[in-house]
């Protein structure tokens, strides 16, 4: 259990770091006690339909499309990120 908590914390520091964010951990924490007891699985009688799959060639008709095209100028959308200051403090 202690081993998924961990590679979830890591998998979000990865994560942050991916996208850009300063993390700082404000506060310590721990992970709840937790007590397992033997159980069992329970048992199942399925009964399915069968499914044959397969292919079979037959004529469709598809269009012939001729596409001509132009360079234009557009608007494109730009994203520009400001990474926090590493000196400083909140």
């Amino acid at each position: 259990m202690y081993r998924h908590a961990t590679k979830l914390l890591v998998a979000f520091g990865l994560a942050a770091f991916a996208i850009g964010c300063d993390v700082d951990q404000t506060r310590e924490g721990r992970l709840p006690e937790v007590e397992v007891r033997e159980g069992e699985m329970p048992e199942y009688d399925v009964d399915t339909a069968e499914i044959e799959t397969g292919t079979r060639t037959e004529g469709v008709d598809v269009p012939d499309v001729d596409i001509e095209t132009r360079r234009e100028q557009v608007e494109m959308p730009t994203v520009d990120i400001q990474m926090p200051d590493e000196g400083e403090q909140d």
